[in-house]
């Protein structure tokens, strides 16, 4: 299509706009002058092996300098002509199919007055960006194992679910290659390569920008008023122009098999302990009500058991209807075996309970205020694009918010054989202390983190 682009309404996913082979969306939203552009590009054809590079890329295409600005000098430029540049990734498995979607972005923001100046900075970074730097590579990369290494203790529940859903699909094993367990060891790892053999990192850092910089890996995402979009679209054409016509082809991702029970060991004191499934097997018909019901036990079995009897500072529900996947995971928990032993009742207390009008209610109220929480524009132009890729519709919104709002007793009994399918297959992935991992009545697989 050509010309001036018809205006999406904001938050939902609209038309968007050929350039050669690159995709471009636009989002009409009022930014009070600001333009938000993402440029993303497809990871499927990135060979597994370099997969865990993908963070350190994004951070070296923005931190090491190019052919024409030392890092330095790229890092002042940033700062002044913009509002920031950062990297960002994005996985997700793809609604009703078993395709996954996987990209990283560049994400900024700019005035209007100086948005033709980011698209300059990000047509310069991707196509002139240095890598040769050793040392300040090496920095880049001692600084991610060490916030890494620093968040396992905070942000173990994280790990935890991304660990059990790593074995679930395609996208939660990307997903914990990029900022998962395998993430660290990959980081701990490539800070020795850097010092030992550098230049077979050069080496992969460049099959990287070969397997994924091309017209058709592309998605340029843009969140502004209209008319300033029009004043960025040459440059945005110059950029498309600029990239390959064709870039690696998609990867057949060789995913290993995890352990079903698996220890994770730090010197903390306490556990984060998890429990999953994948549901795509079991037959069952997961809708909107499910969500409901997903956060009604957030606040009830899982606050009341969990956290208040058994002393945990919190527990969620992780329910993922494009996943296909649940799992309970608690956070800061004395308990291991007593938790995993709550887990699987929870498919009886949901079948055995007597629901009230009220229950049900505040369950529905809580469930469509995150369903339609606020959002920021850039936000707003961002998620719609996750939508567009994922292939979430505003009809499948609508039908999903109209399914929440009519949750009732048989969504809670329905949601209940999930809960025993988690209770009969599900994997069980635990941080926490070495030795209370070993004395167990569970079988771990240890891996120690710490």
């Amino acid at each position: 299509a050509r010309g001036r682009p018809a205006a999406p309404e904001p938050g939902h996913p609209h038309r968007g706009l050929r350039k050669g082979e690159a995709k471009t969306l636009l989002h009409v939203i009022e930014t009070n002058g600001l333009m938000y552009l993402d440029v993303g590009f497809d990871l499927k054809g990135l060979p597994d092996r370099l997969m865990g590079y993908v963070p350190v890329f994004g951070r070296a295409l923005l931190e090491m300098g190019t052919e024409t600005h030392d890092y330095v000098s790229l890092q002042n430029r940033i700062a002044r002509k913009t509002g920031g540049i950062f990297p960002q990734t994005f996985t997700s498995q793809a609604l009703g199919n078993d395709s996954t979607v996987a990209k990283l972005f560049l994400r900024g923001k700019a005035t209007a007055e100086q948005a033709e100046e980011l698209v300059e900075i990000l047509l310069e970074v991707l196509m002139l960006g240095r890598f040769d730097n050793q040392e300040r590579f090496k920095q880049i990369v001692l600084e991610a194992k060490a916030r890494f290494e620093q968040r396992i203790v905070p942000s173990g529940h994280s790990l935890v679910a991304a660990r059990l859903r790593a074995r679930m699909h395609e996208a939660g094993w990307i997903e914990e290659q990029l900022s998962g367990v395998t993430a660290l060891a990959f980081l701990r790892e490539l800070a020795i390569r850097v010092d030992t053999d550098f230049g077979s990192v050069l080496a992969d850092l460049e099959e990287i920008r070969t397997s994924i910089f091309s017209k058709g890996n592309l998605v340029i995402n843009i969140t502004s008023d209209e008319d300033d979009f029009m004043r960025v679209n040459p440059g945005i054409a110059a950029l498309t122009r600029a990239l390959p016509d064709s870039g690696a082809d998609a990867t057949v991702r060789a995913i290993p098999t995890f352990a079903p029970i698996e220890g994770l060991s730090t010197p903390s004191r306490v556990n984060y302990v998890g429990k999953g499934v994948n549901l795509a097997a079991s037959g069952l018909a997961l809708t909107g009500g499910c969500e409901a019901v997903s956060r009604y036990l957030r606040t009830s079995f899982l606050w009341d058991r969990v956290r208040v009897q058994g002393g945990a500072y919190g527990a969620f529900s992780l329910f993922d209807r494009l996943g296909s996947t649940l799992a309970f995971v608690s956070y800061r928990d004395p308990n291991l075996d007593k938790t995993v032993a709550l887990f699987d009742q929870i498919g009886d207390y949901l079948r055995q309970t007597a629901l009230s009008h009220d229950d049900i209610e505040k369950a529905i109220i809580g469930t469509i205020g995150v369903l339609d929480d606020y959002m920021l524009p850039d936000a707003k132009g961002f998620v719609s694009m996750t939508r567009y890729l994922t292939g979430i519709t505003r009809q499948w919104r609508q039908q999903t918010r109209e399914e929440i709002l009519t949750t009732t007793s048989g969504d809670f009994r329905h949601f209940a054989e999930a809960a025993f399918e988690l209770t009969r297959n599900g994997d069980i992935v635990v941080l926490g202390n070495e030795e209370g991992l070993k004395q167990s009545a569970l079988d771990f697989k240890l891996t120690k983190l710490l």
